[in-house]
């Protein structure tokens, strides 16, 4: 059987084999884990004031996530090897040693931490840190829109689909009602709590009606702006169909989550939405390190390759997450705001992201067919 690790064939190879195998690596798993736990658990700290960590929260998060930068550049040396990866020689997770194995691999990067914690407090107060982890939030609202564009390009370049586009007024308006239908549901679970929409009030309903019209407009003014480039790219053009409708379905979904945070639908944040988060920033992550690994690869960045390409994927988790924690943090302080209101805000932005380079990135289907 085949091991799952990464093994260097040489000194001048060190961490290059098995790169396209980065996101399945053992050596993963544990840094995945950490990261979930450390969001989870420093907003929680961080919304309470709890102590001195809920205090320095913004600051565990910026060094956590510069932690990770360093690991992915040290990982491509002998010592980052020797250091940091986990060795499963095929063992599994569910073994006693593979755990030992992955603390050893974490320790590393908590004593880093620790010593930038200090450094970071030395020269700024907390105050100028939860400001500068705040203003993070844009940059990666606007990181997650291009990841997912960069990550659905690459995931249909690799398929074996060779016939031109279907753009044609029926094919568009097949799109649209298929995006509409497959919301449908999801507005029923999340918009009416499963229930019978005719109980609830008129204000509900127009929103909701409002909504589908925006998804609806959305994926027609897409599909037909985009109908001229799709044409252009011969065989390639079915891909960018596909890769078209996964990006409408894309932003609708970031629409919803969106929409269903309003005020007026909703008062709180509910361990759902969390959990939504949570799955959200995980696929940003792999989406991002996919594109990495391709950079990378194709440019021979050994720093981008792997489970390197991992680590910055990693600190972008850290810094995303920090974002949005201190963001809440700070408006709840000085506008009464939440963290509702804050992931609401970036849903739209990403949404808003994607629909602006999408009509540019479906050209990258020539780009890559020429390559």
């Amino acid at each position: 059987m085949e091991a799952t690790t990464f093994s260097a064939t040489s000194k001048n190879n060190t961490g290059y084999v098995n790169k396209n195998n980065a996101i399945a690596n053992p050596s993963t798993l544990p840094h995945f884990i950490l990261l979930l736990l450390n969001a989870s658990i420093l907003y929680l700290l961080m919304k309470s004031n709890y102590g001195l960590i809920g205090a320095k929260g913004s600051s565990i998060f910026l060094s956590l996530a510069i932690s990770y930068c360093i690991a992915a550049y040290i990982y491509t040396t002998e010592f980052g090897l020797k250091t940091l990866k986990i060795e499963d020689n095929g063992m599994g997770i569910l073994t006693t040693k593979y755990w030992f194995l992955a603390i050893k691999a974490v320790i590393p990067m908590i004593l880093i931490s620790l010593i930038l914690i200090v450094v970071i407090n030395l020269f700024f107060t907390e105050s100028e840190i939860d400001y500068f982890m705040s203003s993070l939030f844009i940059v990666m609202s606007i990181g997650q829109g291009i990841s997912i564009i960069t990550g659905g390009i690459i995931y249909y370049d690799g398929k074996g689909i060779n016939r031109t586009s279907n753009n044609t007024e029926n094919y568009r308006i097949i799109r649209v009602v298929f995006t509409i239908i497959i919301f449908i549901p999801l507005i029923w679970w999340f918009g009416y709590g499963a229930e019978n929409a005719l109980e609830k009030n008129l204000v509900i309903n127009l929103l909701w009606i409002l909504y589908v019209i925006t998804i609806g407009l959305v994926a027609y003014l897409l599909d037909r702006f985009t109908s001229n480039a799709r044409n252009n790219l011969g065989l390639s053009g079915a891909k960018a169909d596909k890769f078209l409708l996964l990006m409408i379905i894309t932003i609708s979904w970031h629409l919803l989550s969106a929409w269903r945070r309003n005020p007026i639908l909703v008062e709180s944040t509910d361990l759902l939405m969390l959990f939504e988060e949570g799955v959200l920033m995980l696929v940003t992550i792999l989406l991002t390190v996919t594109a990495l690994i391709k950079k990378g690869k194709k440019r021979g960045w050994k720093i981008f390759e792997g489970q390197s390409a991992i680590f910055w994927g990693v600190a972008f988790g850290y810094a995303y997450s920090g974002s949005i924690s201190s963001l809440t943090i700070l408006s709840e302080r000085l506008t009464e705001s939440s963290l509702l209101q804050t992931t609401a805000l970036g849903h739209l932005l990403t949404a808003f992201v994607i629909i602006i380079i999408l009509p540019s990135s479906i050209k990258k289907f020539m780009i890559y067919e020429e390559e």
